[in-house]
């Protein structure tokens, strides 16, 4: 990229002669107009530098006109600020130009800022507006990339902070965005804009770094290509070898990650050469004369065109060693793979000839705008999705499979969940447990690339809150916080029954029983909508649930408390789930002695009546008892187990854990010299079954205690 000179200024006669070569004479006048009404509508406005503001939605569109992108798409670019900066609107753009025109424009504009509490709050909203009107047509993301990309071309005129705000929000998403949508070529430039302005000493630095190696080294690279391009002309494939440009931000990258200057040579990060042949069995042919030419390295070949990566990118990729010690880093593509790597999902736009009617690139984009879509159902707030929408945005995608063979594309990092909300939410939601390569695997474990996953479901198994702290896509973190905020509203509602019930006891009373309009006169007098507000309010330690009772009472006046004026115990099986909370501090378990405490906006913590944190807690504890009848779920308990250090040890508690069935969630080893301290969460039903189990363990020979722990 050329960082040097501004460039001559783009004139509309330009597009008009860009356009020509692809649009049909009617397209083109229509191309015009959009022009004369954005230019009328700009007149009095000029850009921070000076210049007259019609020519940023010039460069826009030109950016598009490019990429032969089709004419509303180009109308929507020289139009794309009229609604947000004039007083234009969108229905006088839907009447001049058509509905298709009209969304894309309206899809680029921001919101208004003046009812958002920040920046960061407009621009959360904006991009959540931006992204649904994506999930219309995809068009819109495209004119946005090129109006960042033109912007963060012409920063120079702006103030330091204000293009480093700028060029951060672009590396967090715009360029994820672009990468996402195949178009490399484009992501590239912004990356390199970035590098740019967030860190300008650092990219002069490696400029000239890289600058001095290519002066230094042209001779050679001259050679190795020359010997590549004869190897293959002798074997008759028909190539096209060039040296590829460095991507500064890759390699700034690469040495922060490292901590390392290694990395501005090419001696670390190797010479990048592409070849371009013209049929796929070329791909082959050229692979075998160049690993006859040079050394392959072991394990550095893949094989991207047997096996597509998600968005479309096709290569063979293989590294060799010259006989002169220079690493190469070579890819080699058809042309038409060439240009989908570059171009993404506009190949078409731009080689419409060229593309197969089946553009895999297109397919992925579509499946991906079809996740955007469910997480935006599941979403509560715009950060929210905001937050979703990144986290699929910054990983590069791995394939894996399902038992039949199905390819599924995740983000690399993904676990058995992500597979399993990938498949259905369903099946996300009801996931017990998973194989990968036909072996049980924790359900957070990272799948590699190439696995073959299967999922176990159950009608009794549910999200659990912990998932959120190791799944990788969007779609899965969505449904997780979706299932959980709407399990918590029914269980705080429960829970606040409960709470009240008791609390009405002593009036020998009932919520059901209580008149409508006393309960409406207290829900005024509360400034709340509802009963089932006022219920989750009570679990949440929003109200207290004995002033409430007390309220109804005084409302209706027969109601009397009894002379017994005691507290009821409330009876919990701990099947309550995210509104009854069973504390780690001390693990309570079915038949222990408990109590239990009221959080604000957590519901009802429970603890042993014994733990140390119960004599912190204020006001009283609650009274809390263990529900008669058989559990239908197992806990976790903790044990210490302290061993003789010998050999077998270990082993002989875990596989006594292992014949006994019993699973382990955690293990923490520690201690002196002669004997060690084992640390377990294990999962049981009761306090019958944990006291069964550590009786087995301290038969072991090894072992010298076993004690349940807090």
């Amino acid at each position: 990229m050329n960082t040097g000179s501004a460039a001559p200024e783009f004139e509309s006669t330009d597009l008009y002669r860009i356009v020509q070569r692809y649009q049909t004479d009617e397209e083109i006048q229509l191309t015009r107009d959009a022009y004369e009404f954005a230019a009328s509508a700009h007149s009095s406005v000029r850009r921070k530098s000076g210049e007259l503001y019609i020519h940023h939605p010039l460069e826009v569109a030109r950016i598009l006109a490019d990429l032969h992108m089709d004419v509303d798409t180009i109308c929507a670019a020289l139009l794309h600020d009229v609604v947000e900066d004039t007083e234009f609107s969108k229905a006088d753009i839907c009447d001049r130009y058509g509905a298709v025109v009209a969304e894309l424009v309206d899809g680029v504009t921001k919101l208004a800022g003046n009812h958002f509490t920040s920046r960061t709050e407009a621009s959360e909203a904006s991009f959540q507006k931006m992204m649904i009107a994506m999930t219309q047509d995809y068009r819109v993301v495209l004119i946005k990339l090129a109006d960042r990309l033109h912007n963060m071309r012409t920063l120079g005129s702006m103030p330091a902070e204000k293009k480093r705000r700028i060029a951060k929000e672009t590396i967090q998403i715009h360029a994820p965005l672009a990468r996402k949508m195949g178009m490399h070529r484009l992501r590239k430039e912004l990356q390199t804009l970035c590098l740019m302005h967030l860190h300008p000493w650092r990219f002069k630095v490696l400029e000239k770094s890289v600058e001095a190696n290519l002066a230094l080294n042209q001779g050679t690279y001259d050679r190795i290509l020359d010997d590549l391009t004869q190897s293959l002309r002798s074997q008759n494939v028909s190539s096209s070898c060039f040296l590829w440009e460095k991507n500064l931000y890759r390699i700034y990258e690469d040495a922060q990650r490292y901590r390392s200057n290694k990395y501005l040579s090419n001696e670390a990060d190797g010479i990048e050469i592409r070849i371009l042949v013209d049929k796929v069995s070329d791909c082959y042919l050229a692979l075998g004369v160049i690993h006859q030419l040079y050394h392959p390295k072991i394990g550095k070949f893949e094989d991207y065109i047997a096996a597509r990566k998600a968005y479309g990118y096709q290569a063979l990729q293989t590294e060799l060693m010259t006989y002169d010690r220079h690493l190469l880093k070579v890819e080699i593509q058809t042309k038409q793979m060439y240009q989908v790597s570059q171009y993404g999902v506009t190949s078409h736009f731009r080689y419409p000839n060229s593309m197969s009617t089946l553009d895999f690139s297109k397919t992925y984009l579509n499946r991906w705008i079809k996740q955007v879509s469910e997480i935006q159902d599941t979403n509560g707030s715009p950060s929210e999705f905001m937050e979703d929408i990144k986290s699929d945005l910054f990983l590069e995608d791995i394939q894996v499979y399902t038992p039949r063979g199905e390819i599924k594309t995740l983000p690399n990092g993904s676990t058995p969940i992500d597979f399993a909300y990938e498949i259905h939410t369903d099946v996300g939601n009801h996931c017990d447990y998973a194989t990968v390569d036909h072996r049980r695997v924790a359900l957070g474990s990272q799948l590699k690339n190439g696995a073959i996953v299967r999922i176990y479901t159950s009608d009794d198994a549910k999200p659990q809150p912990n998932w959120l702290n190791f799944v990788s896509t969007g779609k899965a973190r969505a449904a997780i916080r979706h299932w959980i905020n709407s399990r918590k509203d029914n269980e705080y509602i429960e829970l606040g029954k409960d709470l009240l019930n008791q609390a009405l006891e002593p009036y020998q009373s009932k919520l059901e029983s209580i008149p409508a309009k006393h309960l409406n006169k207290t829900l005024k007098t509360l400034s709340l909508e509802s009963t089932d507000m006022l219920l989750s309010h009570i679990a949440q330690g929003m109200h207290c649930s004995k002033l409430i009772a007390r309220r109804l009472a005084d409302e209706d006046s027969l109601l009397k408390a009894a002379e017994d004026d005691t507290d009821r115990t409330i009876l919990i099986r701990g099947t309550e789930g995210l509104a009854v909370q069973l504390q780690t501090c001390c693990y309570p378990l079915p038949d222990d002695i408990i109590v239990g405490q009221l959080e604000q906006g957590r519901g009802m913590a429970i603890h042993r009546a014994t733990c140390p944190e119960v004599k912190n807690i204020s006001p009283a504890p609650l009274k809390i008892s263990w529900a008669d009848g058989k559990q239908q779920q197992q806990y976790s308990a903790a044990v210490t187990i302290e061993v003789r250090n010998r050999v077998g040890a270990i082993s002989g508690i875990t596989h006594t854990l292992q014949d006994l069935g019993v699973n382990i969630e955690e293990l923490h080893v520690g201690g002196e010299q002669d004997a060690k301290t084992c640390n377990l969460i294990i999962e049981v039903w009761d306090i019958k079954h944990l006291r069964n189990i550590a009786r087995k363990l301290q038969e072991l020979e090894l072992v010298i205690s076993v004690t349940r722990s807090h």
